[in-house]
C-alpha cells in the first residue's frame, strides 16, 4: 500500500520460486486514493478464499501507517477535518480489519479441513516514537509484536528483531491452558533462561565497549558466548533452506539443547572459580600453585567443546520433513551428547558437572 512504483518488480524478481504459491496485491503510491485503500480489503479477501479451502495464509500487509494516512486523505477530499473524534473511530476500523485473521474448519462434501489466516502488519512510527497515536492503537489490537532495530541491521544481523522490544500475549494464553505441560514441560523455563541470558549479554556488552572483553571473569564471558550463540544459531531462519520451515517441537527442541549447554557451563565455571578462589585453599601455597597451574580458560573450554558447538549449530540444518519422531530423536541424542561430555570433561577440579 502506497509503495514506490520500482519496488513491486524488485519484490517479485527476489521471491523468485515463491510466486508460485504467492499474491501480490498492489496499489503504488501514484494511483488513485480510494484504489490504495480497497488494496487491503481485496488481499484480505483473497487470503479467506484460500483459507476456505484448508491452506494456511499468511497475510503481509505494508503498512498500516500508509493505511491510515490514505483515510486521513480521503476524509479531506469529503471536506471533513481529522480530529479526536476520527481518532476514536480509528481502533474499530483496524480492529475490524485484524480480526478477520483466525483459524476455521471447513466442512466441504464430506471432506474436513482446518484453515487459517495470519495477518502481520507492518507500522512506521515517526520518528521511532512509539507513542504515535496509529502506532498505540495498532498495538493495543494486535496479539504479537516484533521491534525491528536499526543497529541490528546495520550490523546485517537478519532477522534484525530487538528481543528486549518484542512481546506476545499469545504466550500467557497457552500458559494459563498448560498447553506446554504435556509434551514440552522445559519450555517456559527455557524461555525465561534465554531471556536472561540474552539481557545479561547485553548488560556485559556494555561493560565490553568500555574496558574491553578481557577484563571479564570467564563465566561473564561465557554468558557473552551463549548469548552470542542463541542469536547466531537459534534466532536466524533462512527462507531457502531446510530451516524455513520449523515446527514447534523442533523449536523447543532446540532452545531446551542450548539452555542445557549453557546451565551445565555455568556450573563448570563456578566450580572452576570457587577451587581457584585463594580463600578456599587454606593458605597453602602447594595447593593452591598446583590449582592456579591447572586454571581452565574459556578459550580452553572452547576448544575441548568445539564439537558440540559445531552440533548446536548444525540443528538448524535438521530436515522437519523426517517426522516428529525422528527428528525429536536427534534433538534428544545431542541433549544427552551434551550431558556426557561435561561429564567426561577434563577438569582439574575433579568435578562431577551432573551433580
Amino acid at each position: 500500500v502506497g509503495e514506490r512504483g520500482n519496488e513491486i518488480p524488485q519484490l517479485i524478481h527476489k521471491l523468485g520460486k515463491l510466486m508460485d504459491r504467492t499474491v501480490v496485491v498492489a496499489n503504488t503510491s501514484d494511483m488513485p486514493l480510494y484504489s490504495r485503500i480497497t488494496a487491503v480489503y481485496i488481499g484480505i479477501t483473497i487470503a479467506e478464499y484460500f483459507r476456505d479451502q484448508g491452506y494456511h495464509v499468511t497475510l503481509l500487509c505494508d503498512s498500516i501507517t500508509r493505511l491510515t494516512s490514505a483515510w486521513k486523505q480521503s476524509l479531506r477530499l469529503q471536506g471533513r477535518v481529522w480530529d479526536n473524534s476520527c481518532w476514536n473511530c480509528l481502533g474499530p476500523r483496524l480492529a475490524s480489519f485484524f480480526e478477520r485473521a483466525g483459524v476455521v474448519e471447513v466442512f466441504n462434501q464430506g471432506h474436513h479441513k482446518r484453515g487459517s489466516v495470519t495477518i502481520v502488519g507492518a507500522v512506521s512510527p515517526l520518528s521511532g516514537n512509539f507513542a504515535d497515536s496509529v502506532t498505540s492503537v495498532t498495538l493495543s489490537i494486535v496479539q504479537t509484536f516484533w521491534g525491528l532495530d536499526a543497529k541490528l541491521a546495520k550490523r546485517r544481523a537478519f532477522p534484525a528483531v530487538n528481543y528486549s522490544h518484542s512481546w506476545s500475549k499469545s504466550f500467557k494464553n497457552f500458559k494459563e491452558n498448560h498447553f506446554f505441560d504435556k509434551k514440552y514441560p522445559s519450555y517456559i523455563a527455557d524461555c525465561k533462561r534465554c531471556v536472561k541470558i540474552l539481557e545479561n549479554e547485553n548488560q556485559l556488552n556494555e561493560i565490553v565497549q568500555l574496558v574491553g572483553i578481557d577484563c571479564l571473569a570467564d563465566r561473564d564471558k561465557f554468558r557473552v558466548f551463549v548469548g552470542k550463540l542463541i542469536q547466531e544459531a537459534f534466532f536466524p531462519q533462512d527462507l531457502y533452506s531446510l530451516d524455513a520451515y520449523c515446527p514447534f517441537y523442533k523449536t523447543a527442541g532446540m532452545l531446551h539443547n542450548i539452555c542445557q549447554y549453557y546451565s551445565l557451563g555455568m556450573k563448570y565455571f563456578a566450580q572452576i572459580e570457587e577451587n581457584n578462589n585463594p580463600s578456599n585453599n587454606n593458605n597453602d601455597p602447594i595447593n593452591n600453585n598446583d590449582k592456579n597451574s591447572g586454571k581452565v580458560t574459556l578459550k580452553d573450554f572452547k576448544q575441548k567443546t568445539f564439537h558440540l558447538t559445531s552440533h548446536i549449530y548444525e540443528m538448524k540444518d535438521l530436515d522437519p520433513w523426517e517426522g516428529e519422531d525422528s527428528l525429536s530423536a536427534k534433538l534428544w541424542g545431542l541433549c544427552e551428547d551434551i550431558v556426557y561430555e561435561f561429564e567426561e570433561l577434563d577438569n582439574p577440579t575433579g568435578f562431577n558437572i551432573k551433580g
